[in-house]
């Protein structure tokens, strides 16, 4: 009885004084996952509240993790082990903590327009952009289009998909894709021209990038879409590291490849920039050796142009403001690589997916003791 009261003292103590849920941290959607799971070899309720008491302890926030990667299963029987892994927004902390100077020119980066024109001044390699709608005006380097000439503009344009993008996009919200079909750009059915846009979008601000073709290695496991590599990096006393990498893959179907939206992702080692040994979801506790629809194996896939992808990282945050960390979303093409995007507040589930211990250290150093 003594248990169970300090139990219930402890969770009301974190609650009133540390916690106010986002979306991912709601308790109440994490145990449900728990509960709907048919696994043999899951901890027991009292066990799983205990973890999750404990870690509620430590990071003074809901341990998204915990369900996320379903430590709740019996293999998981490693505290140090289960805390290494980095709730969300104990990374904002320390992001927070490290990244005084970098907060100021969050904008540049978060703001997509602006990020693609600052790349392309640097000579950055970034996706081709076709047409911005910004103040209700179409724009093309820098020269405002009239209607007739925003329809010329896409027939001529070759390729079959264009990407259309709200400047603040982000974990596929905001991403919508025009198909050509029988010489049509089509997006939800509809066709798309001038007129359509400007009604569809209205006061809201968009931007236009051509489909990309990516080299064969990647593309064989889900041609649907570009199977996007994450880097996550540290920036602290002028010392870049990189902290994790993974590759993302999209599901047949689809055309993104977020984890939001169904994809999978899988660990690449830092070093040697191999796949390791297999592929995760969010609150899947299934360890997917294989792609779900092409069925290639993941482990020790070698990622093309990994020399190439980190030399492109450490070239951007050189010219780009101090920022102490953010993620890198890459795309490697025939050409090269090139950097889709970059984000600030990267998303923890991505940078601890497929692995056997989470990235905690490298922010909180005291968590290895």
């Amino acid at each position: 009885m003594f248990f169970i009261l300090y139990t219930i003292y402890r969770y009301i103590y974190c609650l009133r004084h540390h916690l106010k849920f986002t979306e991912q941290e709601d308790p109440w959607l994490c145990f449900k996952y728990y509960k709907q799971c048919t696994a043999q070899n899951k901890k027991s309720l009292w066990r799983v509240l205990f973890d999750v008491e404990r870690l509620l302890w430590y990071w003074h926030r809901f341990p998204d993790t915990y369900f996320i990667f379903c430590h709740w299963l019996e293999e998981y029987d490693n505290y140090k082990q289960i805390k290494s892994f980095l709730p969300q927004r104990n990374y904002g902390l320390a992001c927070q903590w490290g990244g005084k100077i970098s907060s100021t020119y969050d904008i540049v980066i978060n703001d997509k327009i602006l990020f693609h024109e600052l790349m392309s001044y640097y000579g950055i390699p970034v996706p081709e952009m076709i047409l911005i709608y910004k103040n209700q005006h179409f724009i093309k380097d820098n020269v405002i289009l009239n209607e007739e000439r925003v329809n010329e503009l896409l027939k001529s344009h070759e390729g079959e998909k264009i990407y259309v993008k709200l400047p603040s996009a982000g974990a596929a919200r905001g991403v919508f894709v025009m198909i050509r079909e029988n010489g049509v750009w089509l997006m939800d059915g509809k066709e798309v021209n001038a007129t359509m846009l400007k009604e569809r979008f209205g006061s809201n601000d968009m931007f236009m990038e051509s489909g990309l073709l990516q080299e064969p290695v990647l593309r064989k496991f889900n041609p649907d879409t570009i199977n996007t590599i994450r880097i996550l990096t540290k920036n602290k006393d002028a010392k870049i590291d990189i902290v994790s990498a993974a590759v993302r893959f999209g599901r047949k179907g689809q055309y993104v490849d977020n984890m939001h939206a169904g994809g999978l992702a899988a660990s690449v080692n830092i070093e040697t920039g191999k796949i390791e040994s297999y592929a995760g979801r969010r609150f899947d506790p299934t360890k997917y050796e294989e792609h779900p629809d092409s069925h290639l194996r993941f482990e020790g896939v070698q990622i093309p142009q990994w020399d190439e992808i980190k030399q492109l990282v450490y070239k951007a945050l050189l010219l780009l403001p101090p920022y102490f960390s953010v993620g890198f979303d890459i795309v490697t093409t025939e050409k090269g690589p090139l950097i889709l995007e970059i984000n600030t507040g990267a998303g923890m589930d991505l940078a601890q997916v497929g692995k056997g211990w989470g990235i905690a250290d490298s922010f909180y150093p005291m968590n290895s003791k």
